[in-house]
């Protein structure tokens, strides 16, 4: 049955609003008008369609009252007691039982009959106004009620919707018992089953069909077939995204604009899916019995059953109890040629459905979608841009299609253009769109441009490839991809250069298209790094160990082991192509290859030679992206019972030994094979090293606020425990466990979590002996008297009095003899010379505060330049106290950054007058140094680190290297004495008071990376290099977080980024005893 509604359409800032004009639902809001009035038309037709079902047919014939309207702009003045609103407002009149009534669609309330000779304006006016009168009296706050909410922004107008909906001539009284029945009451219904589970494309004209550019043959031969009187069933076949749904869509617009009605019921392309047919059929029959009716309703109204999943249908409804299935069904309706039916697959989708029926697959008439010419397929995404643009506010730029197509063509072998173009242009689009609500349409010069960097950068998020990597513009050396490769697989240095070989050749695009990136064949013995060569490979093509894709063919060793991989009809998830269509980009590594089943081996042959596997539903796994390692240990058993030097590491007999084993076409396809060779003393003591560093970067250490220090004599204990050149690297890690981690897990589990604590394992005699030390916070400064600016500049008046006395003292008795200095002359002169610089700041500090004191007539607090430095807030009881501890969050902590940031929230100014506070701290480091006596001695300063690897010193040697290089009158010289480890920093501080200075930063510095950590700092002073190791750590001094503000312990000093050589100086200077 055909309806007219009259719908409300008004235009806002933020899009369209539009419901039926008579009833107040549905209604619904969209930014695209025409997107807007499709989705609403079926939510008419469902409302329709519910309403006649009810028991009265009065509600369903409210939807047939449509009289002839006439729409009316009106302004009016809405007059409240106290306030008046003026507004704008749209007003419908209709002739209705020869009365004329009126009604304003935004405020569905108001109706009103205006009688003859009246003016619609007048009468309008008093109907609002007593409509928000009576608003006004019954709201709580009268204030609340605004009219203008209710006006006009934008347009509004009244249009009439033709829609067809299912109306029951006879309603049929619902059975009380029907839930007393096993799968419902009665026969289906095949209409509403049909909307139940399918998705109707004509009633998704126009906005929302995808269109096909330069399909005409396709389209008009689709057309043809489906309106042909013989029902034929067609299928569509080309290649994944190539446009076969889009030829569907195509066919379904031309079909509705010749109509030139959407909602009509007879004559539609549904959409269904196979799994959606058995959804919520729980009981024997029940599926059944939709699908059937689904049939009969679609032969009745010459509807085309649209299915993408045809192999889809021989798996649903199948069970453990019983082998029918929703294609076996469908079948006879096919061979009758009773209902229309269309299906999409893919050429290996097609072969498959011939092997599982044969007879079903050739009662299609095969209509071939072929892949687009590239001239074609330009012209396709440059409309396809085009209307990205309009769709999403956004700016292509014109280098951002060929990087598109390039990348695709490139990376992206299992589908076809220009789909597969039109993906990534679709996304790039969704992702630069930005919400705007205050306007419809943007101003051009605010619409985000996207760029050929984004089409790159979607391809590195996708793949996780490096951008020097996928940029043809970048430069990527072979030498430093070897040299990384070569860090991480140690002892095996062909290896590395084989890696390497792959990502320049595949840098260069010299590599075969076909094929993997590699196919490498690792023989060696055990323990001797050919799963670690995998790993590595995985982090330096792929950015993390994570794109390793691992199976032990050891258990694929049996007959039919092979389909294991690649599924069967029952199980159609493979294993091997599940992982490849998740993740393409990876490294397949094939552990113990040897050892598989021969059906395996004539698997890898296709996979090796052709870059592809198909699945049981014909779905294509690409494996040209990735890099394909197998390992074996044929030839180890052989290498070694040779006799004569060096026979056992003769790489010649590995590879001897893989010709011999696998078959010609086998071993043929394979790239390269690498001999391992067994690892000396020197390699497992390398790879001991990098177990260790993986032992500290577990959670354990970096969530606990845990560092770990081992003593490199005790490294050398792990290296000798694990050392057993049959077995390598697997007896090595277990002694690592064994020595190293089990000792250090056992003095965790005593302590609790959130205290800074450093477990230090050293060799003893006969085993490794583990310390645990909690360095503690030192102690807060004592605050000074908080003093008047005045009587601080007069305390530093008295301050430097004392301090010239004392520089007088040291005045030499003789003078320069013969131009020459000697070192009292020196310190004398210099001293003086400060001195007097200080005398002159100071003068100009008590200037500027009498001055202020003359303009207001009272003592000023601080008149000084503000300050810039800050404190953290002084707690009650110390910093060591369990209940006022302000540094521990760091150790706990989630967020590093958001501990700072609650940390930086507390702080406050350290001083008020920052000039007067600096001139405090220089008095200070002058009466250091005046008052030093002579040292002869030579002043090192330690740093060793922990924890960090070789730069866990490296920000405690920045601060000395910037905040010592001036301004303290001392000189920093670093140093790298014989014997010195790789994490320890040692510097040689010359001048007068230099010990002094260089106790102040006695103590642990904790450096706090972004991730991982801590790292302890222990700094130590000496009178002499070499010097034994000390033992323990000090209290914790300062704290260094990676990006973040340094902030120091004693003083409670915060220095904020960037950090200034002065700023970083007043840690110092402010710890030094006050002149």
């Amino acid at each position: 049955m055909r309806f007219r509604v009259p719908i409300y359409v008004a235009e806002s800032k933020t899009g369209f609003a539009a419901r039926p004009l008579f009833v107040p639902r549905p209604a619904r809001t969209d930014t695209n008008l025409n997107r807007l009035l499709t989705r609403l038309a079926g939510d008419v037709v469902r409302a329709i369609e519910l309403d006649a079902r009810a028991d009265r047919q009065d509600v369903a014939a409210r939807w047939a009252f449509a009289p002839p309207v006439a729409q009316h702009r009106l302004a009016l003045e809405v007059e409240l007691r106290r306030r008046k609103f003026r507004g704008k407002f749209l007003f419908v009149t209709f002739e209705h039982l020869g009365r004329r009534l009126a009604l304003t669609p935004a405020v569905p309330d108001v109706w009103f009959e205006v009688a003859r000779g009246e003016a619609l304006a007048d009468r309008a006016k008093a109907a609002l106004d007593e409509h928000w009168r009576a608003a006004e009296r019954d709201a709580d706050e009268p204030d609340d009620v605004n009219p203008v909410a209710d006006a006009l922004t934008g347009k509004a107008w009244v249009q009439v919707m033709d829609v067809s909906a299912r109306v029951p001539a006879v309603v049929k009284a619902a059975d009380p018992l029907a839930f007393l029945m096993l799968g419902g009451a009665g026969e289906p219904d095949g209409a509403s089953e049909l909307r139940r589970v399918g998705r109707c494309l004509d009633w998704l004209y126009p906005d929302e069909l995808d269109r096909a550019a330069f399909r005409a043959a396709e389209v008009a031969e689709l057309s043809r077939l489906l309106a042909a009187p013989d029902r034929r069933p067609v299928l569509l076949v080309g290649p994944r995204q190539v446009g076969k749904t889009a030829v569907v869509h195509e066919c379904a617009f031309n079909r509705v604009a010749e109509r030139k009605h959407v909602h009509v019921q007879r004559g539609n392309v549904w959409l269904v899916s196979p799994q959606r047919l058995i959804s919520g059929m729980s009981y024997v029959g029940q599926w059944e019995a939709r699908l059937l009716a689904i049939l009969r309703h679609a032969r009745k109204r010459d509807h085309v059953l649209l299915f993408d999943d045809l192999i889809g249908l021989f798996q649903a409804g199948v069970t453990s109890q019983g082998t029918l299935s929703a294609a076996n069904l469908l079948k006879p309706y096919l061979e009758d040629r009773a209902v229309r039916v269309l299906g999409e697959i893919t050429p290996d989708g097609l072969r498959v459905l011939r092997e599982r029926d044969r007879g079903f697959a050739d009662l299609f008439h095969v209509l071939p979608v072929r892949e687009p010419t590239d001239a074609d397929t330009l012209r396709t995404l440059v409309g396809v841009q085009r209307r990205l643009e309009g769709k999403h506010d956004c700016l292509f730029g014109l280098d951002v299609l060929p990087a598109v197509i390039d990348a695709q063509r490139r990376y992206d072998r299992t589908a076809a253009f220009p789909g597969k173009g039109a993906s990534v242009l679709t996304r790039l689009a969704a992702r630069a769109a930005k919400p705007k609500p205050e306007q419809c349409v943007p101003d051009a010069k605010d619409r985000p441009r996207i760029t050929r960097d984004d089409v790159l950068a979607d391809v590195v998020a996708r793949s996780g490839l490096a951008l020097a990597f996928l940029d043809p513009k970048a430069r990527l050396d072979r030498d430093d991809v070897r040299d990384q490769l070569a860090r991480q697989v140690v002892g095996q240095p062909e290896a590395a250069e084989a890696l390497a070989d792959v990502v320049s050749i595949a840098k260069a695009r010299l590599n075969d298209p076909g094929r993997p990136l590699a196919a490498f064949l690792l023989v060696g013995p055990t323990g001797v790094g050919k799963t670690e060569t995998a790993k590595a490979a995985a982090r330096v093509l792929f950015g993390t160990a994570d794109r390793l894709v691992r199976f032990d063919l050891n258990e694929f060793n049996h007959p039919g082991a092979a389909a294991r991989l690649v599924g069967t009809f029952a199980r159609p998830e493979g294993l091997l192509t599940a992982a490849i269509r998740r993740q393409p980009f990876a490294v397949v590594l094939l552990d113990e290859v040897e050892k598989a089943d021969p059906e395996v081996f004539d698997l890898l042959l296709q996979l090796l030679g052709e870059g592809r596997l198909t699945d049981a539903l014909g779905r294509t796994a690409d494996f040209t992206n990735a890099v394909v390692i197998l390992t074996s240990n044929i030839g180890v058993r052989e290498a070694e019972g040779k006799l004569g030097f060096g026979a056992a590491d003769d790489p010649r007999a590995f590879v001897r030994a893989a010709e011999r084993f696998f078959r010609p076409e086998f071993f043929n396809r394979l790239d390269r094979v690498v001999p391992f060779g067994k690892l000396s003393r020197a390699d497992l003591g390398a790879v001991a090293r990098r177990l260790v560093d993986g032992v500290l970067g577990r959670a354990g250490f970096a969530q606990r606020g845990c560092a770990l220090d081992v003593t490199p004599a005790a490294v050398e204990r792990v290296i000798d425990a694990g050392y057993d050149p049959a077995l390598g690297a697997r007896a090595m890690k277990r002694a690592v466990e064994r020595e190293l981690t089990r000792p250090a897990a056992a003095a965790l589990a005593k302590l609790a979590p959130g205290e800074l604590t450093v477990v230090s394992v050293r060799a003893e005699a006969g085993a490794l002996a583990v310390d645990v030390t909690a360095p503690g916070w030192a102690e807060r400064l004592p605050a000074a008297e908080p003093l008047p600016a005045a009587d601080r500049a007069r305390a530093a008046r008295l301050a430097l009095e004392r301090i010239e006395g004392r520089v007088a003292a040291l005045r030499p008795g003789a003078g320069v003899v013969a131009g020459r200095v000697t070192a009292e002359q020196e310190r004398y002169f210099a001293l003086k010379d400060q001195a007097r610089t200080v005398a002159a700041d100071l003068e100009r500090v008590e200037a500027r505060g009498e001055r202020a004191f003359n303009v207001v007539a009272r003592q000023p607090e601080a008149v000084g330049r503000k300050n810039r430095y800050r404190s953290l807030k002084r707690t009650r009881l110390g910093v060591n106290h369990e209940a006022q501890q302000p540094y521990r969050s760091f150790l706990s902590a989630v967020s590093m950054e958001e501990a700072v940031h609650e940390l930086m929230l507390d702080a406050e100014p350290a001083d008020a007058d920052g000039e007067l506070f600096e001139l405090e701290n220089r008095l200070a480091l002058l009466a250091l140094t005046a008052s030093a006596a002579p040292d002869d001695r030579p002043t090192f300063l330690w740093l060793r680190g922990f924890g960090g690897g070789d730069g866990a010193s490296a920000p405690v040697a920045r601060f000395f290297m910037s905040a010592w290089a001036a301004g303290l009158g001392v000189e920093v010289v670093s140093s790298r004495p014989a014997g010195l480890p790789v994490t320890d920093v040692v510097f040689q501080v010359k001048g007068v008071a230099a010990r002094e200075l260089a106790q102040t930063e006695v103590g642990t510095h904790l450096v706090l990376p972004t991730h991982g950590g801590p790292w302890p700092v222990r700094v130590d002073v000496l009178d002499a290099w070499p010097a034994a190791a000390p033992a323990g750590f000090g209290p914790v001094v300062r704290v260094y977080p990676e990006g973040q503000p340094v902030f120091d312990v004693r003083t409670g000093l915060v220095v904020p980024p960037p950090y200034a050589a002065d700023q970083l100086r007043a840690f110092t200077l402010t710890a030094l005893p006050r002149a």
